[in-house]
């Protein structure tokens, strides 16, 4: 009975540490894309829009 609650508490520790490391993932993603939506904010007045808009 003890070791079936250890077994339950490994597991859920488990669980968390991937869903962290999940978690992470998506924010260093989110900031990736951010940061890459920032630096063509920069530039939309001139290159990226414009070329866009006339295509």
């Amino acid at each position: 009975m003890h070791s079936e609650i250890l077994y339950q508490i490994a597991k859920n520790r488990l669980a968390d540490l991937r869903e962290d490391a999940a978690d992470r993932r998506t924010v260093r993603q989110a900031m990736a894309t951010r940061r890459k939506e920032h630096s063509n904010g920069r530039w939309s007045l001139r290159g990226p829009l414009g070329k866009r808009q006339r295509s």
